[in-house]
């Protein structure tokens, strides 16, 4: 039974991919839908969640119970995210998808997978830990993994610092700030607005997961094979990432339940938002959505390691 609930995130994902990759087959989902998908999900859905979710699930007395530990998620994710640049050196990235591939490299599934997993191996308690980890993975996500993405397709101004900035400043990456802001003030939205946002933050799972699956179905499935790329994808998510989180959780004193969150959590598969936004800003909306796909499918067949592992 622990074993069913620890593998029913991704379970949920693969359903979800193939309900996506089934309603592009039909032609519901067709390449002008695909980019009504990316905008409705990068400028509706996903602000709204970070408001709900973290609103939700926090008060300023956590963000002050915590204190240093929300810092773990960061500088581990930072580091992953470098050692994914120089391995994109190393292993001559085409510098129009470098930024592209540190995101699947370097950042993972924490909410969609993770969390279940999580809350399968360590019970409910684990939630406010997991989240931490989202927090840092989702800010690090819109700031230098999106500005990378950007990059890939030419549309990171270059210049004043004031236009850098303003290509950081994305509508998701604003609605966390507002949220972690409302949440130290101790303010409390309106029901109805926090009920709203709840609705429309719900959309980025399934609007989310159906790209990635139309765009398999779009893409050159013989492109799925095992190549140096994929490799190093593979072994930064689940061998350098949760590494890296694992030795250095062990300089501090944190609770146990906090480090085996935290390993886990960094070795979920690839963000999926980084399809979306790769379709969004650049043309690497089919290599994001493979990558995607694969280490979510080894994600699923990895589980049962982590929980004897953790266990």
């Amino acid at each position: 039974m622990e074993f069913l609930k620890g593998i029913q995130g991704g379970l949920v994902i693969l359903i979800l991919l193939f309900v996506g990759y089934l309603l592009a087959y039909k032609g519901v989902i067709t390449k002008e839908v695909q980019t009504a998908i990316c905008k409705i999900v990068v400028n509706v859905s996903l602000p709204a969640m970070m408001i709900s979710n973290i609103m939700s699930n926090f008060t300023k007395g956590d963000f002050i119970k915590y204190g240093l530990g929300i810092l773990i998620p960061f500088v581990t994710i930072i580091i992953t995210y470098l050692i994914a640049e120089v391995t994109a050196r190393a292993i001559r990235i085409p510098e129009n998808r470098r930024g592209t591939f540190c995101a699947v490299f370097a950042l993972s599934n924490t909410i969609f997978i993770g969390l279940p997993v999580s809350i399968a191996l360590f019970g409910a308690e684990s939630t406010p830990f997991a989240l931490l980890y989202y927090i840092g993975n989702t800010t690090i996500f819109w700031t230098i993994g999106i500005s990378g993405i950007k990059r890939d397709g030419g549309a990171l101004n270059k210049g004043s610092l004031f236009k850098n900035i303003k290509n950081i400043l994305t509508p998701p990456f604003m609605g966390f700030i507002a949220a972690v802001v409302f949440v130290l003030l101790g303010v409390k939205l309106p029901q109805f607005i926090m009920e709203s946002c709840t609705y429309m933050g719900n959309l980025s799972t399934p609007l989310s997961v159906f790209f990635i699956g139309s765009s398999i179905y779009y893409s050159d499935l013989k492109k799925m094979k095992l190549n140096k790329e994929m490799a190093a994808v593979l072994i930064g998510r689940f061998v350098i990432s949760p590494a890296i989180v694992y030795i250095t959780m062990g300089f501090f004193n944190f609770p146990s339940i906090m480090d085996n969150v935290f390993v886990i959590q960094s070795a979920m598969p690839a963000i999926t938002q980084s399809a979306i936004a790769a379709n969004e800003y650049n043309q690497n909306g089919e290599y994001a959505s493979l990558m995607v796909t694969v280490t979510t499918i080894v994600g699923m067949l990895l589980i049962p390691v982590y929980m004897i592992l953790m266990r």
